[in-house]
């Protein structure tokens, strides 16, 4: 009897045991599959495809100023050598865009001739975010209804790794700007992974600019 009792004893401990086991087998199997979805989630928020291109928001938003004063102007851009920086021309959807090397930008050569003024201005700056940049944009627009002063500006368009990156670089070239581009008020903000900045050639012209910019940031920029 007792040998029985022993028998039972076990038979009953055995298969609380695997009950046990196969319990904690569906709640490993169920947070493993949780971080899988978890981890997928994850890198869907990080996945950024790099384009290399001008955003559809600034060529519609090129599009949209075109309808008012402001044009493109390729022939008075080269005649006048003005924004010489300014690279290769491409075109989409009919609208002129220039491609920019990092090394014929004023922040080049903001860093290479007064690196000091340069990081006082802006502590925190990282040059090689700036130097790493996948691509640079440039777009040239001017007052179709200018005579004598014809008021000017450049829209850069910076296309960084990832958005933090982005956010990083906007932090960074904001107390800068005056310095970098030098006797003017640029405007810069951000658009996912990619830095704006509204640029000109003269202070002069800085006010006219503002207009535009706050146009496009206040549809577009985060």
């Amino acid at each position: 009897m007792k040998i029985k009792s022993i028998i039972l004893t076990s038979f009953l401990i055995i298969c609380s045991c695997k009950e046990s086991n196969n319990k904690n087998r569906l709640i490993n199997q169920k947070e493993e599959k949780s971080m899988i979805i978890d981890s997928v989630k994850s890198k869907k928020k990080e996945l950024i495809i790099h384009e290399k291109i001008p955003i559809p928001e600034l060529i519609d938003f090129v599009k949209e100023i075109e309808k008012t004063e402001w044009i493109p102007d390729t022939l008075r851009l080269r005649k006048k050598k003005l924004y010489e920086y300014l690279g290769k021309k491409t075109s989409f959807n009919g609208y002129p865009f220039y491609s920019i090397d990092y090394k014929n930008t004023d922040l080049k050569k903001a860093c290479e001739f007064e690196p000091n003024i340069l990081m006082r201005q802006s502590p925190n700056l990282d040059i090689e975010l700036f130097k790493n940049a996948k691509s640079i944009w440039g777009y040239f627009y001017r007052d179709k209804n200018g005579t004598n002063t014809i008021s000017d500006g450049i829209i850069e368009q910076w296309e960084f790794e990832t958005e933090s990156d982005a956010i990083k670089a906007l932090k960074q070239i904001q107390p800068a700007g005056h310095f970098v581009y030098f006797n003017t008020m640029p405007f810069h903000c951000r658009v996912k992974n990619y830095l704006i900045t509204f640029r000109t050639r003269a202070m002069i012209f800085s006010y006219d600019q503002k207009k535009i910019f706050e146009k496009f940031k206040n549809k577009n920029c985060t």
